[in-house]
């Protein structure tokens, strides 16, 4: 666990979890959605002995999220042209991408406060837009309420995350809610319902929490204004950098864009034909997500004059892939010229697959994933170990503990479990800090909530070779 987790501890401690709860929105931030789940999870003790957790819960709810999504488009759109197990496999590619393409997925995923934080909006961005397109928010008609209202509710939801989620899904409802207005002629109501539900949200967050008081104080930057505009750029410029770094996102691109190819429609009418087929969307769908991706980071940067940890990015970095993909897609499906160009050209089925697992399992964050799964387990027996000592000295009274350094520590463990020595590349392997794992090495920092948890005076790290 980090400081801040520490921190939710000795607060539910102190005051429970409805009053922490409160505290932490008035005083802090307007986050309710994170704060109450990790306010649950504490008041639970699920952190202290299941930290591992509530990473697998996201990553179950972001594959199914995927699922849920891609069920919707099939449904509606494509006439149920996929099977369920090709939407199942869709949607754990899909997961792997956004995995990565995270910023810094040790805090992405790992580290409980952090992941509960930037990670649900992801899921309920995703939920929200199946439910439209189930609601038929794309083709305007008749509102559907068993669909229209869970979506606001995951509305109210998602702005009770990240600030960056729900100005990245406020400026997608309004461009989307612009081109089918102007395709269309028609007003898509439920997507102006959520978009209005956003605001409204939004604005309640900000009249009533800590948002813009004790928080931006404590995080404001010294970056001058007039250095904002070109910091906004080269933020902007960075999250599509972590995206494009990655090749199986090339891979998953040609994908998306040749599935969309194949499905548009030719000489039959299976398929549910878009109102704007035909038109070239590519090019400006891509200016307009940049712009998104602008003015999601804009009044942030500008509120905390850059003051932007790298993990805040995670969340929008997931949100821009997915627009990426969705737009390629799109622009497959409506160009139909391009479509009956390329109706003769026979590729091997067997290619995209290939490239597809090549790019996937040939990256670096599989390789960084496998060496945090074998070091981490000798981490986490240094963690342990670092434990048992504490609870040794509080049932023995004592107010101040001596500890061994990390690397120390990992070594007694892989000492303790090859007493007879192991390879010197294993053993390097073994002793790296898992590149996955987060560690604030709040104990070395003399972290006070550290001690308030334990309750202690003093936790003493030996100097390495003492």
């Amino acid at each position: 666990m980090a400081a801040d987790d520490f921190q939710l501890y000795t607060l539910d401690r102190k005051v429970g979890i409805w009053a922490g709860l409160a505290q932490l929105y008035r005083r802090w931030t307007g986050r309710y959605t994170a704060i109450f789940i990790q306010m649950w999870l504490v008041d639970h003790n699920i952190p202290e002995r299941f930290y591992f957790l509530h990473t697998q819960l996201l990553l179950i709810g972001i594959g199914w999220a995927f699922y849920f999504f891609l069920s919707s488009i099939n449904k509606v759109f494509l006439g149920s042209f996929f099977s369920k197990a090709r939407l199942l496999a869709a949607s754990l590619v899909l997961l792997l991408i956004t995995l990565y393409v995270q910023a810094e997925i040790s805090t992405g995923f790992y580290w409980f406060c952090s992941a509960v934080t930037y990670q649900p909006p992801l899921i309920f961005s995703l939920l929200i837009a199946g439910l439209l397109i189930r609601d038929g928010a794309v083709s305007p008609r008749q509102i559907k309420i068993k669909y229209l209202a869970p979506a606001l509710i995951l509305v109210v939801l998602t702005c009770g995350t990240t600030e960056i989620g729900p100005i990245y899904l406020m400026l997608s409802l309004f461009v989307v809610s612009v081109f089918i207005y102007r395709m269309t002629g028609k007003m898509p109501v439920a997507l102006v319902a959520c978009l209005v539900m956003t605001l409204i949200t939004g604005i309640f967050i900000m009249l009533t929490s800590g948002l813009f008081s004790d928080r931006v104080t404590f995080m404001n930057g010294n970056t001058s204004l007039v250095f904002i505009l070109p910091m906004t750029l080269l933020r902007s410029a960075s999250v599509f950098y972590y995206i494009l770094r990655v090749p199986a996102f090339w891979v998953v691109s040609l994908l998306s864009y040749g599935t969309g190819l194949k499905l548009a429609p030719l000489e039959s009418n299976r398929l549910s034909v878009l109102p704007w087929g035909g038109r070239r969307i590519l090019v400006p769908g891509l200016l307009v997500i940049f712009a998104c991706v602008f003015l999601s980071l804009m009044p942030i940067l500008a509120v905390t004059r850059g003051a932007f940890p790298a993990r805040s990015s995670d969340t929008l970095v997931d949100l821009t892939v997915v627009s990426l993909l969705a737009l390629l897609f799109m622009a497959g499906l409506v160009d139909t010229q391009r479509a009956a160009l390329l109706k003769d050209i026979r590729i091997p089925s067997a290619l995209p697959l290939f490239l597809l697992i090549v790019t996937l399992t040939a990256t670096v964050p599989l390789v960084k994933a496998w060496e945090s799964v074998f070091s981490g387990y000798f981490y986490h027996g240094m963690v342990q170990q670092r434990k048992n000592l504490i609870r040794d000295a509080l049932s023995e009274g004592k107010r101040t503990v001596t500890i061994e350094p990390a690397e120390a520590g990992v070594e007694a463990v892989i000492h303790e479990r090859f007493p007879h020595g192991i390879f010197e590349t294993v053993h390097s392997i073994l002793l790296k800090k898992p590149a996955l794992i987060y560690d604030d090495n709040g104990m070395a920092r003399g972290t006070q909530a550290i001690y308030q948890y334990y309750g202690l005076d003093t936790i003493i790290v030996k100097n390495p070779g003492d």
